[in-house]
């Protein structure tokens, strides 16, 4: 007497709760084939799905000493959707349903960096040479709340004009200031 038995795992082929998976996950696949209980060896094991969801890394596998064929179901479009994945061998049938549910990727925006040259305090947009004067990060969050205990790297094109330091941690308030001068 043949059996087959069919078994939707997670990427390391280890058992899950559910047939549900993420976008980015991969699937394996592992059907068993028994032959008067014992495992039977070099059968080979067809695999189809009912969609277009996922692709199946072959359409068939053989049988190990254990009586095992994997493969793997990969999700390289990120669809979203259920399926079922069937594994034949002769007359034998064994069904399973999957599906691929959105994956929870949580995209961080990106910090805004405003930059200005400060003199004595006050905003300025140039200065002359014997002058020193404060250049000044702010760094923030999409919503303006300041970036603190951040490192920001400054650097100048000119190699008259000189930056000390030429880094600086932002405050608190999310500000970082390092001093240019001439050279």
């Amino acid at each position: 007497v043949e059996a087959l038995t069919l078994d939707v795992l997670n990427a390391q082929c280890n058992a899950v709760s559910s047939n549900s998976f993420t976008t980015d996950e991969s699937i394996c696949i592992r059907a068993r084939l028994t032959r008067d209980g014992s495992a039977a060896n070099n059968e080979v094991i067809s695999f189809t799905t009912n969609s277009q969801l996922g692709q199946l890394s072959s359409s068939t596998a053989l049988t190990n000493g254990n009586g095992i064929a994997e493969v793997t179901i990969t999700n390289p479009d990120a669809t979203i959707g259920a399926a079922n994945l069937t594994a034949t061998f002769n007359d034998l049938t064994e069904s399973e349903g999957y599906e691929y549910l959105a994956s929870s990727i949580v995209i961080a925006p990106s910090p805004q960096l405003s930059v200005t040259m400060l003199k004595d305090g006050e905003a300025v947009n140039r200065f002359t040479a014997g002058e020193t004067v404060q250049i000044q990060a702010h760094l923030q969050n999409i919503d303006n709340t300041p970036i603190s205990n951040s490192i920001v790297n400054f650097s100048v094109a000119n190699s008259a004009l000189t930056l000390s330091p030429n880094s600086a941690l932002t405050t608190e308030a999310g500000f970082a200031t390092v001093n240019l001068s001439t050279s």
